[in-house]
């Protein structure tokens, strides 16, 4: 099974998201392909690039940003349609997503590709994808219950994203407060690893 693993954090290897991103993305055996959104730079949308998603201009008149927009948005869903599971390791930033990721996400949720509209509402496209893993920390506290899962804005936000497009099998790997307490972190990373084989193997 083909792997792709969308990297979330700018940190490289002083990432503990991505740390236990590549842990998941190696337990699945097979190819990995991997996607670093902040290397990348993943281009944002343009006025015109979501114009000619919904059937809107030409791409040869295209200004070079929109451009860039079009062409990173064809190569990252053909990436998101080649592969069987996904995983996504991203920091919790000012309780949401890192701006990169959202950027990458606003570029495959693809009107008419990745989804669709009808009379009947929504339809997600991408049926390939049959698990996808999550691994999300958040160093300064806990925000999976109340009061502060309030402020989690990361959470609901992916997992809305991902089922829009069809991907609905998903596992939720959370490690946090773990600046608050960095003793707790080989702990941690073991229960994070262990859901993750559990989850892999069901």
């Amino acid at each position: 099974m083909k792997t792709l693993h969308i990297v979330g954090s700018p940190r490289a290897e002083r990432s503990l998201s991505r740390k236990i991103g590549e842990f998941a993305a190696n337990s699945v055996g097979g190819p990995i392909e991997t996607l670093d959104v902040h290397a990348e730079k993943v281009p944002f949308h343009t006025a015109s690039s979501i114009a000619l998603n919904y059937g809107f201009g030409d791409y040869a008149a295209l200004d070079a940003d929109s451009k860039a927009a079009i062409d990173a948005q064809k190569r990252y869903v053909e990436q998101l349609r080649s592969a069987d599971v996904l995983v996504i390791s991203a920091p919790m930033w000012n309780f949401g997503m890192p701006g990169a990721l959202k950027a990458w996400f606003d570029l495959v949720l693809k009107v008419n590709d990745t989804f669709s509209m009808d009379q009947n509402g929504y339809h997600g496209h991408i049926k390939n994808v049959k698990k996808a893993i999550i691994v999300t920390t958040a160093w300064g506290g806990s925000y999976e219950t109340a009061p502060m899962d309030a402020y989690d804005y990361f959470t609901g936000h992916v997992l809305t994203a991902l089922g829009f497009i069809g991907i609905t099998d998903v596992k939720l790997v959370r490690l946090e407060g773990v600046n608050a307490d960095p003793d707790s972190v080989p702990a941690k990373t073991a229960d994070a690893e262990k859901a993750i084989s559990e989850y892999l193997s069901a």
